[in-house]
């Protein structure tokens, strides 16, 4: 099944479960060139891009009909968990833009030129950004002084921060529905006035806006060939460099100030001995037998998300609110740790998208039955409250999301948290409580533990019946 159609030297697709990407005989000796430099294997040797091989012509036949004469099949290795950038919060498409300026910086050095800068060309493992299209590097016929690239970098990395971190915009109402980020006019009309007169958005903004007539002309863009490569070398690290600092003052700030990120810390609901019950009922549930990959859903800023990658597993935490999610990744990174944070709304998650719908699966299909183990802790009053969503349905998803456990955390009704939400709608929640709750919960699974928290909370480690 073919999965890529854009770009004009190769495309990606999967066949017997493995992902193979076909090279182009019109592109296969250039790839070659890159593909067998030192420069690439000191990224790979780096884990600055991700692993593939490439695979011999005998085994052609058996993965791809019809493969042209002259192309290259390359294997990649399956993804964690693949990702998108409208699943990413801000902070991690900040990394993934400087880690497309320092591939462009490193390919100019050796010889080699970076020719596309989207964030669709990396995937993240765990906390870190990898590169994924090697075919994006080439070696170019002549120098040139312009980066072929810097629109394509302003357009899906810039501008989708500016907007993000200036505007109020959330990525996934950029790139679910414009692929390449934001245009220039676009930008122009969201941009408060004042701003457009300011740095970065004067130069960014304003500045291409007034010049775009010029540029929409017949031969607006032209290459700038040179006929010295030191010459083209130093005009295109100058270009970079300015692009790191319009970059820099699009950095997201942390934000300690959201209700989300408070929630641990100042907000918290638990007691400490009752928040030290919590940590060590799930520590005791994740360290029973090894866990290959716990979901996380409502994460928030991560404490249970870390606690489980701190057991073994590989984790991917969701949540629907983008400075929690920053606040998990800047944790995971940090520290080295193997959990996955994605703003994903369980109640409205991540639609399939692309051409057909099978350029980029929805989140669900992507995750059902791909854990072990999955926590829900202090989300289902949230989701019965806020979404309306029935305990029926809670239990349906879990069980198809996990092959094993659940660990979930039931709040009554009486919990301040929950009247909070509620907002003196009582009569709406007559039926949620603790029967009820293990009734719809003993359809898809079997109690092996709970411990009562507090008064209103309780938290239940559940086996996942079998289909």
């Amino acid at each position: 099944m073919r999965l890529s159609f854009r770009d004009p030297d190769g495309y990606v697709f999967a066949a017997q479960g493995r992902i193979l990407r076909c090279i182009h005989p019109s592109a296969a000796q250039d790839f070659g060139i890159f593909f067998d430099s030192s420069f690439r294997r000191s990224l790979a040797e780096n884990e600055q891009i991700y692993p593939a091989a490439l695979l011999p012509a005998e085994e052609f036949p058996d993965l791809h009909e019809g493969l042209p004469p002259g192309a290259l099949l390359i294997e990649h290795r399956p993804a964690t968990f693949p990702n998108y950038p409208w699943e990413w919060s801000p902070r991690m498409l900040f990394a993934a833009a400087q880690a497309t300026l320092e591939l462009a910086e490193r390919a100019l050095r050796n010889g080699f030129l970076l020719k596309d800068a989207t964030p669709n060309n990396f995937i993240f493992e765990g906390a870190k950004p990898l590169f994924i299209d090697e075919l994006s590097f080439s070696k170019p016929q002549r120098p040139e002084t312009v980066w072929r690239a810097c629109g394509q970098f302003i357009s899906s990395f810039l501008y989708p921060l500016l907007a993000a971190t200036r505007c109020g915009m959330r990525l996934d109402e950029i790139f679910t529905i414009c692929r390449e980020g934001l245009d220039t006019d676009r930008m122009w009309r969201m941009t408060p006035a004042w701003r457009l007169l300011l740095p970065p958005f004067f130069g960014l903004v304003t500045l291409p806006k007034l010049a775009s007539s010029a540029a929409a002309r017949p031969g607006g863009y032209q290459q700038r060939p040179s006929a010295d490569r030191a010459e083209a070398e130093y005009v295109q690290l100058a270009l970079l460099r300015k692009l790191r600092r319009s970059l820099e003052r699009a950095r997201p700030a942390e934000s300690k100030q959201n209700p989300a990120v408070r929630y641990m810390s100042q907000d918290c609901p638990y007691t400490r001995e009752a928040l030290e019950a919590k940590r060590e009922f799930v520590q005791r549930c994740l360290r029973e037998e090894p866990r290959r990959g716990v979901l996380d859903i409502g994460c928030n800023t991560g404490t249970f998300s870390l606690l489980a990658a701190e057991c073994g597993a590989r984790v991917v935490a969701i949540d629907h609110v983008p400075e929690a999610i920053d606040a998990l990744w800047l944790k995971a990174a940090r520290d080295g740790k193997a959990v996955l944070p994605l703003v994903v709304n369980i109640a409205r998650p991540s639609p399939a998208v692309g051409w057909d719908n099978v350029e980029a699966p929805s989140f669900l299909h992507r995750a059902k039955g791909r854990f072990d183990c999955v926590m829900m802790l202090g989300l289902v009053h949230h989701l019965s409250v806020v979404e309306r969503i029935p305990l029926e349905r809670m239990f349906e998803l879990a069980a198809a999301l996990t092959s094993e456990n659940l660990i979930i955390e039931f709040i009554d009704a009486s919990d301040s948290q929950f009247r909070l939400l509620a907002r003196g709608r009582d009569e709406l929640f007559g039926d949620w409580n603790k029967d009820r709750f293990e009734a719809c919960a003993l359809r898809h699974f079997t109690v092996q533990r709970q411990l009562q928290l507090s008064p209103t909370r309780c938290i239940y480690s559940l086996a996942r019946r079998s289909r």
